[in-house]
């Protein structure tokens, strides 16, 4: 079994065989913002790179995700309407990644978190889970183009 390291610090990508584990790091809570998106994007094209079977997406820390970090989204949000970041991508790079994907879900996954779970092919959660969404308690209205 071969094991093969490429880590950022924010996002381990590690094969343990034909299996790509991205495991995200990003502390305090795992906040989607701009630099873990674009660093889950980049782990998911070295997992197409290495040809991986399949990815197991997982986080190091107590919680998988507590969602999109909304202090750096809000500010391009409150001059534009729109907030700009790459989730639409993220959720772009899930859907063109040929091997199956599973989440490995524990303690905290809500929000922007919950939706990086959904979008992968399978979701194992642990008991510890608690999974949620948030968006309308923070007043997040979402239509998504592709």
């Amino acid at each position: 079994m071969s094991h093969t390291t490429d880590s950022t610090g924010t996002v381990d990508v590690r094969m343990d065989g034909d299996v790509a584990v991205l495991t995200m790091a990003y502390k305090p809570y795992n906040l989607l913002d701009r630099v873990l998106v674009n660093e889950l994007i980049s782990a998911l094209e070295r997992a197409a790179a290495q040809q991986a079977r399949a990815v197991l997406l997982r986080s190091a820390l107590r919680h998988f995700s507590a969602g999109a970090d909304l202090n750096t989204l809000y500010p391009d949000a409150r001059e534009t309407g729109v907030l700009d970041w790459r989730l639409v991508d993220l959720l772009r790079a899930f859907d063109e990644q040929s091997a199956p994907i599973v989440a490995a879900v524990h303690g905290v996954c809500v929000g922007g978190g919950l939706e990086l779970a959904l979008a992968a092919d399978l979701v194992v959660a642990a008991q510890s889970a608690k999974l949620g969404s948030v968006e309308v308690t923070a007043g997040l209205l979402c239509r998504l183009r592709y």
